[in-house]
């Protein structure tokens, strides 16, 4: 199992000042998405920038629809997601939808998601949450499960599962596991409670060390990815840059404190 930390936790700072935060923690792999601060970057200063920082980049996740410029769609940002991992050496791109406000978009993920499913590097789609299933411009076959595992059975696809999307339902993120697991190449890892996602492990009220044992008796080789929002104080009370760090290696901590009496392998 490869451990991660994605860099989705912030959309205030600049690229530089987020890679940098992340540089401070106890891990150097990350999973490098493409927010509104990196958008408009060139790739180039991003990859040097990495480098600078001696960060090892193990997935992308494309921007969301809200920062495509006219003109662009999906596939338009899978494709420079692919160069980019190409660049880095990274071997999985994330890449969903957010909005439905069209039929269209829907049919084109899922047109690009069997385009790319023969590709050298996986691209995965990833379960949405409940809020979402409970929205009309929103609904989505990635808000229900049946729906979902129909789709990655039938063409082939990967899956970043997403815990606390799945949480939001009230079901139990064991049994998402295995009920998605044959699919799973990245695991968004974060805590959950009374709403809130995208938590602080160990302050919500999922069985974060149980999943993370559960998943590594199963064998699960491929990536595990904390991915918290340390800027939307309701969800964690994050107020600098200090506090950022030290957020990121509790959660990092929680999961190496459960991998100690664990048969499977890690790899940090």
């Amino acid at each position: 199992m490869i451990i991660s930390v994605s860099t989705g936790a912030f959309y205030k700072y600049s690229y530089k000042e987020i890679l940098d935060i992340v540089s401070q923690t106890n891990c150097s792999n990350i999973e490098l998405c493409l927010n509104n601060t990196i958008v408009d970057v060139p790739f180039s200063e991003i990859i040097k920038e990495i480098e600078k920082k001696n960060l090892t980049v193990c997935s992308i996740h494309t921007p969301f629809e809200f920062l495509w410029k006219p003109g662009e769609d999906e596939k338009i940002w899978i494709n420079k997601s692919v160069d980019l991992a190409e660049a880095l050496g990274a071997k999985v791109i994330t890449t969903h939808i957010t909005f439905k406000d069209t039929e269209s978009l829907e049919e084109q993920h899922k047109k690009n998601l069997i385009e790319f499913r023969s590709h050298d590097i996986t691209v995965c789609t990833e379960n949405m949450p409940s809020v979402m299933a409970n929205s009309p411009t929103m609904d989505s076959f990635l808000c229900h499960s049946s729906e979902l595992l129909k789709f990655l059975n039938e063409f082939g696809i990967s899956l970043t599962f997403d815990t606390t999307h799945w949480a939001g339902y009230g079901k139990s993120v064991i049994d998402g596991y295995n009920l998605f697991k044959d699919y799973i190449r990245n695991i968004h890892l974060s805590d959950y409670l009374n709403g809130f996602e995208h938590k602080i492990l160990g302050t919500g009220d999922l069985p974060v060390k149980e999943f993370i044992q559960a998943v590594l008796e199963d064998n699960y080789k491929y990536l595990l990815t904390i991915e918290l929002d340390l800027e939307d104080k309701k969800r964690n009370p994050v107020e600098n840059k200090i506090q950022a760090v030290d957020a990121l290696n509790s959660s990092l901590q929680v999961i190496y404190d459960s991998l100690k009496n664990c048969s499977g392998g890690s790899k940090i």
